[in-house]
């Protein structure tokens, strides 16, 4: 779906929302194909896949083959409209939710050296094992991944909650008990996305937010009203640097806070005017009169540049930084 910007301002800041799952994005009536043409395009691509799957010389893996075709497919629509297989739903769930299974941990790769532990969250399994920051992960149960990137490491940490792994580093400086071993249960965790608020000076509050996901507007209320407590905060800065975006619906109730009841925030345009929406704010604001600054950066996109755009437009907010990364689409599921 194409926005429809409230009005010329708007057109500063590109704004979209990140794509999670298989969606058919902007076209007009007049380009869809044929039902004939669909038909027979798709009849041609089965003929296709079953001759090679009879005369090809090796096997074909047929869910990988029409993994590789969608994304080729969906590729030549734009690039934000992706297919998650139900083998991904975890990753797709985690995107909305922020919530995954595994061991709470943040890990960083360095290249031709492996893969670290980078800083355990406080109160998680990898903290109570006594896993810490340096640590080189050298085995997870009985493979060596001292050769594995980043991803395949923190594919093989996550899993189901409930379920055990040991995990092998060698801790820097520790002398000929360097390499240890730690015996862990993976737990459900609960990524914030309002990792750090205070102030930052005597009157002005400070809010870091990383992602939109479902919990994201009430870790941002929480911030905002715990800030307003102390009674010298006359300013807020909101920062979305390096914010890649996530749910629309986390983005127009974060606006909500700062804006009358019943104000429209953005408006999406789909396939025909049907399928035109209005997102407008629906509670009470907290504060429509604190002047706001709000940080963005090249990697700020999709529901971020909503945010950040709906504020400046309604002359709520001044916009700091610099140019964002321009999605300019909304995907939905």
């Amino acid at each position: 779906m194409k926005l429809s910007p409230r009005n010329h301002r708007f057109n500063r800041l590109a704004a979209g929302c990140l794509g999670v799952a298989l969606v058919i994005t902007a076209a007009s009536a007049d380009t869809r194909s044929p039902k004939t043409d669909i038909s027979r395009s798709i009849d041609i691509f089965t003929s296709v896949f079953k001759e090679l799957q009879t005369n090809y010389v090796d096997s074909i893996d047929a869910e990988k083959s029409i993994n590789t075709a969608i994304a080729a497919m969906l590729n030549d629509i734009d690039p934000y409209t992706e297919y998650y297989p139900a083998s991904e739903q975890e990753d797709l769930a985690m995107m909305t939710s922020g919530e995954y299974g595994g061991i709470g941990a943040v890990i960083t790769e360095i290249p031709g050296r492996g893969v670290f532990i980078s800083e355990p969250y406080e109160g998680t399994p990898s903290q109570k094992a006594g896993l810490k920051a340096g640590d080189l992960i050298v085995a997870i149960d009985a493979d060596t991944v001292l050769t594995w990137h980043n991803s395949q490491v923190s594919n093989r940490l996550k899993g189901e909650a409930g379920t055990p792994l040991t995990i092998t580093v060698k801790r820097p400086y520790n002398g000929p008990d360097s390499i240890l071993k730690f015996d862990l249960v993976r737990s459900k965790i609960q990524l914030p996305s309002v990792p750090y608020y205070g102030m930052v000076s005597d009157n002005t509050g400070y809010i870091y937010l990383t992602q939109f996901t479902d919990k994201s507007a009430a870790d941002v209320r929480n911030a905002l009203l715990e800030l307003m407590k102390n009674p010298a905060m006359k300013s807020l800065i909101l920062d979305l640097r390096g914010n890649p975006g996530g749910l629309l619906e986390s983005a127009v109730k974060i606006v909500s806070y700062f804006v009358p009841k019943n104000t429209e925030v953005i408006r999406t345009r789909g396939k025909g005017l049907l399928n035109e929406k209005v997102y407008k704010t629906t509670s009470a604001p907290i504060d429509t009169d604190l002047p706001i600054v709000v940080l963005i950066d090249g990697s700020s996109a999709s529901a971020a540049e909503i945010t950040a755009g709906a504020l400046q437009d309604m002359d709520r907010a001044v916009i700091i930084g610099s140019r964002s990364f321009g999605k300019g689409l909304v995907q939905g599921t």
